[in-house]
């Protein structure tokens, strides 16, 4: 059997433990695996056909379901114990960005020759609406469904609430680029997957290193990438590998 497991509620003190298990012991004792099994390939995972236990602790209540294992998807030395049902949310991957940049442009606004670093998990196109300004898609269609006439082609446009660029023009010009790296984590700090995406509206000439490290260049709305120096080079002592940069 699997256990799944769903939880709702508030825990404010510690269940107790003995009572917690009982209740599931129970359940899993006291299930037929071929009655389950037929269940399932008759029904599915619907709840409503899945034996399951309840215990509550004050506000906090805790559903255990079993579900059937087959023997052709059991591993070898299986010791699976039950799984967690997660949920679904929308997620504003691009705003939540966008205010760690702005954050860092604000603190360090005096800072000379500007670079943000910061861990990035989403995609090179959707950085790119990051700095640039998000993306829609416009299409039209007829309020009355025996129209025919001819309808504006589809398009993409860009919407004027980039870091690099608003609606009033370019903004933040004091930041040199951002390095986003990819993948990082404790022990891979040197190693990760980096990109610096330099800022096009640079109150002065861009430095000439920055074409030679791994870096994004952005046409009509994508992003591409070109390999090069490990940005994370900028994380080394100069002294012992000596310095790419000049």
């Amino acid at each position: 059997f699997r256990l799944n497991i769903q939880m709702a509620g508030k825990l404010e003190s510690t269940p107790p433990r003995a009572r917690l298990k009982v209740t599931f012991e129970k359940l899993l004792r006291g299930a037929n695996y071929e009655d389950l099994l037929i269940a399932q390939e008759k029904h599915g995972f619907d709840p409503a056909n899945l034996p399951s236990a309840s215990f509550s602790h004050g506000d906090w209540k805790v559903t255990g379901q079993l579900w059937a294992v087959s023997s052709d998807r059991r591993g070898k030395n299986m010791g699976f114990v039950g799984i967690v049902s997660m949920g679904a949310d929308s997620v504003d991957d691009i705003g939540k960005t966008k205010d760690r940049i702005y954050e860092k442009a604000k603190r360090y606004k005096n800072v000379e020759n500007l670079i943000i670093a910061l861990r990035c998990d989403i995609s090179n196109n959707r950085f790119g609406e990051v700095l640039f300004g998000s993306r829609r898609f416009t299409f039209y269609v007829h309020n009355d469904p025996t129209d025919t006439t001819p309808l504006p082609e589809p398009y993409n446009s860009q919407r004027l609430n980039g870091f690099w660029f608003s609606s009033g023009g370019p903004i933040n010009r004091h930041v040199v680029g951002v390095v986003a790296f990819y993948g990082i984590h404790p022990g891979t700090l040197d190693r990760s997957r980096a990109v610096f995406y330099s800022n096009p509206y640079l109150n002065k000439p861009m430095p000439e290193w920055t074409k030679l490290i791994t870096h994004a260049e952005y046409t009509e709305g994508d992003v591409s990438i070109v390999d090069g120096i490990a940005p994370s080079t900028f994380l080394r002592d100069y002294e012992a590998i000596g310095n790419p940069f000049g």
